[in-house]
């Protein structure tokens, strides 16, 4: 079975993603994996953190974990029951129907994006040497997770000068 353009065309489209430049895409794809074509049913497939999966689906994951390479717009959204306002609910119960809002999370599904160190550590290992791959400094350049304390690690000096010098500490006896 052969690797044709049009077969190639059709992936990218059952992905659902808009890719910026597709050319681009696949040959940033194709540094890692091999697509292969099942000579009984002629649908592509390749290797995508170790499981062989049909390239519509690698597509799809390989965008979401390149958001550089799609348009953000064409990118799935995770919608809660609880970031929703009340107009918003009653658009999507008469437009979905009552089961299928009922169906919807009440907390927000994680996301792909890795915005702090432990963000990095919770990836899988793959993920991670391909991301070392692309620079050598990703996990250096994360930020710590911010505290669970009240002010989220952050404190205002010049707040808590302020307070200092309104009410100096009491000299010990």
């Amino acid at each position: 079975m052969e690797i044709t353009a049009e077969k190639l065309n059709e992936a990218f489209d059952k992905s659902t993603l808009t890719f910026h430049d597709r050319a681009a895409a696949l040959a940033t794809f194709k540094q890692d994996r091999d697509i292969v074509a099942n000579p009984e049913d002629g649908q592509l497939y390749a290797k995508y953190d170790a499981e062989v999966l049909p390239l519509d689906e690698c597509f799809l994951r390989f965008g979401l974990h390149n958001r550089q390479l799609i348009d953000g717009r064409s990118a799935p959204r995770t919608v809660t029951k609880d970031q929703m306002t009340t107009r918003e609910k009653i658009s999507y119960i008469t437009t979905h129907g009552a089961d299928a809002f009922e169906k919807l999370a009440t907390k927000p599904v994680e996301t792909n994006e890795v915005k702090t160190r432990q963000d990095f550590m919770k990836l899988p290992l793959s993920e991670k040497t391909r991301r070392y791959k692309e620079n050598p400094n990703a996990f250096v350049e994360l930020p710590n997770a911010v505290s669970d304390q009240p002010h989220k690690g952050y404190v205002n000096h010049k707040a808590l000068d302020k307070i200092k010098a309104i009410r100096p500490r009491s000299k010990k006896r």
